[in-house]
């Protein structure tokens, strides 16, 4: 077992608090949902979903056992499938008793009712498997400099799933195939994977990127600059069509999604002491960071609709005020969610199958050795 990067926890569990933040507002306190972020909440969006697929990536390739080609190709793959089982479970009893909706529309809807990320993330980790095995990695992976196939292999097919993005929603028979797959979402995020990992594998490149303060200005100053044009002057993309304004803010998307990757892993990477588990701060968003499975299936049955403190916040905009409310119920949230997945786990069975846990094996202390 290799060492946990506590600084990477760190960052999954400030992402997971993104991701609750952004559906508490969605769902509890704007009147129109995702339909009219406010600037806070774009804010983080831009980068929230593409740093959370970062990680993935970036931790997918720390922990995978490299240049034995792909004798361990069936196996993992059936270990990422088990997650299936939890995504069912859970989101078929929100879809059928929450938002009142039958498994016909939980197959249909790309976002599965919200379930949508641990099917895209199992599909993304299959296509990773795949090229692992068409394409073994040899020798000291993470020091390489070269350029090799396994590299040009993942640009290539980032490049292809970006690019099919738009004919799976334009095509009627391939939008339903994609709702059905949610292939929407590994189309777009599959790139942000690949960045995790590129960056994982060329360890010394991506350190000396981040670690050269001008770039690292230059990066923060792009980001918010992009977001600023792409918020404000770029018509939004409810629906796609061939439409010049639309094409330009999918690629403003992408582009604020890599510079924000780089803005917020450089800061969680600089500032690593700071939150390692040796202090307050970093061992509460550790701890957030190894719970992210049990966090996603649970929070959405503690969302409910806050119309109060949301007309409150809409009468008086303030990023302070938004900022703080947010955060304070997004913890209260995950709270309730840990509590409830750590009486769940008091199961082996449960923890097993529900939140992916490895199985444990308890001693017995009434046997006796004998020789």
């Amino acid at each position: 077992m290799k060492q946990r990067i506590e600084y990477i926890d760190a960052l999954r569990g400030f992402t997971m608090i993104l991701v609750v933040f952004a559906h508490l507002e969605g769902f509890c306190l704007l009147k129109e949902g995702f339909g009219s972020l406010t600037p806070l909440n774009s804010l983080f969006q831009s980068f929230r979903m593409p740093l959370f697929f970062f990680v993935s990536g970036f931790i997918a390739f720390k922990t995978t056992s490299h240049g034995r080609g792909g004798e361990r190709f069936f196996r993992a793959s059936i270990k990422k499938a088990k997650v299936i089982i939890p995504t069912l479970f859970f989101g078929l009893i929100y879809t059928y008793l929450y938002i009142d909706k039958d498994l016909i529309f939980f197959i249909t809807d790309a976002a599965k009712g919200g379930y949508w990320f641990t099917l895209v993330l199992l599909e993304i980790f299959i296509i990773y498997y795949i090229v692992n095995l068409l394409l073994p990695l040899q020798g000291n992976v993470e020091k390489s400099r070269l350029v090799d196939k396994w590299t040009i292999a993942l640009i290539c097919l980032s490049i292809f799933l970006y690019l099919i993005k738009l004919p799976l929603k334009l095509n009627p028979t391939l939008q339903l195939f994609g709702d059905i797959t949610s292939l929407h979402y590994t189309c777009e995020y599959f790139q942000f994977f690949s960045f995790g990992l590129l960056s994982a594998r060329y360890s010394k490149f991506t350190t000396n990127i981040l670690g050269n303060s001008k770039l690292c200005a230059i990066t923060i100053i792009s980001f918010f600059t992009l977001w600023y044009i792409k918020t404000y002057y770029i018509v939004p993309h409810e629906t796609f069509s061939i439409d010049y304004w639309k094409i330009t803010a999918t690629v403003f998307d992408s582009l604020t999604g890599y510079l924000g990757i780089l803005t917020i892993f450089g800061c969680f990477r600089k500032y690593q002491n700071y939150l390692s588990t040796a202090t307050k701060v970093g061992r509460l968003l550790s701890f957030i960071g190894r719970r992210t499975l049990d966090i996603y299936l649970l929070h959405y049955f503690f969302l409910s609709p806050m119309p109060s403190i949301g007309a409150w916040l809409e009468k008086n905009p303030n990023i302070v005020v938004e900022l703080s409310t947010g955060l304070i119920l997004s913890l209260l949230i995950i709270g309730c969610c840990l509590l409830i997945s750590q009486l769940l786990r008091t199961s082996n069975f449960l923890a097993q199958w529900l939140f992916g846990a490895k199985k444990t094996i308890v001693p017995d202390t009434h046997k006796h050795i004998t020789t």
